[in-house]
C-alpha cells in the first residue's frame, strides 16, 4: 500500500471537511439585517475593497461573493467569503468567513479578527 505524503492526506482532508456547505456556514460569522439582497450586495463589495481584499468572483443570484487578503512574510494570505440569505421576507443574513491560503498551521487569529471586523464594518455601512 502507497503511503501517502502528509500534505496530502491534510488537503484531502481539510476538503472533505469543507465539501458540506452547512458545516461552512455554521463556522462563519454572521448577522441578519433589515435590507435588500441589491442593497448588501454592493456595500459588502465596497467594504471588501475598504478592508483591502481583491474581489476574485461575485455571484448575484447565488449570493456570494469570494475575496483574498494579502498575504505577508509568515502568511500566504487569507480567502474572505461573503455569504447572503433571505431568513425571512424581512431579514437578509450575511456571513463572513476568513480562512488561511495555502498550509498554515496556525492563523495566530486573523481568520476571527477579518471575520469580527468585516460584520462590524458591514453593519456600520449599513446603517
Amino acid at each position: 500500500m502507497q503511503k501517502l505524503s502528509p500534505i496530502f492526506e491534510l488537503s484531502t482532508l481539510l476538503g472533505q471537511q469543507y465539501k458540506n456547505c452547512e458545516a461552512i456556514e455554521k463556522k462563519m460569522k454572521s448577522k441578519n439585517f433589515n435590507v435588500t439582497k441589491n442593497r448588501a450586495f454592493e456595500v459588502c463589495k465596497k467594504t471588501l475593497k475598504d478592508f483591502e481584499c481583491a474581489i476574485i468572483s461575485t455571484d448575484f443570484s447565488s449570493g456570494t461573493i469570494n475575496a483574498k487578503k494579502g498575504g505577508g512574510l509568515l502568511s500566504f494570505g487569507h480567502e474572505i467569503t461573503v455569504n447572503f440569505r433571505n431568513d425571512n421576507k424581512e431579514n437578509l443574513k450575511i456571513s463572513v468567513s476568513s480562512n488561511s491560503v495555502g498550509v498554515q498551521i496556525i492563523d495566530w487569529g486573523t481568520n476571527t479578527e477579518n471575520e469580527n471586523e468585516l460584520i462590524e464594518l458591514i453593519s456600520n455601512s449599513l446603517r
